[in-house]
């Protein structure tokens, strides 16, 4: 850790709350972390937030409406902060109550109360993209 700048103190202390096994995977993890400017900061963090060289898998959705879900949000991510903007404003144009519109203006594309509207139009711009969720 003196490799790094860390003092002695603080050394003791992440030894003392995680154990030195634990410490040494992550002083191994910042070593091959390329770029890091402040070495000590970043190992700090990563104890703290317990980084790690696997990366933690999404959940997989369980239901039929949760698989639609995750496809609209990859569709949505997938296009341009232009062509996002202008397919909210689209679908909200679209909408004929106040309820609606505003049920979207608060969650967006995770609307409840617009669901079935949501997946009709996603169905209309990319044909077959919930084939999959079926």
């Amino acid at each position: 850790m003196r490799g790094l700048n860390v003092s002695d103190r603080l050394a003791r202390q992440w030894i003392a709350q995680h154990g030195a096994e634990y410490v040494s995977e992550k002083i191994a993890y910042t070593l091959g972390q390329g770029g890091v400017t402040n070495p000590v900061k970043y190992l700090s963090a990563a104890i703290d937030h317990d980084y790690s060289e696997t990366p933690v898998a999404a959940p997989v959705p369980v239901s039929e409406r949760a698989k639609r879900l995750r496809i609209i949000q990859d569709l949505s991510a997938s296009r341009s902060p232009t062509q996002r903007d202008a397919d909210r404003r689209l679908f909200g144009s679209t909408l004929d109550t106040a309820d609606a519109r505003d049920d979207f203006e608060r969650h967006g594309w995770m609307s409840a109360l617009n669901h079935a509207d949501i997946c009709e139009f996603w169905q209309d711009l990319f044909p077959n993209c919930f084939d999959e969720a079926v």
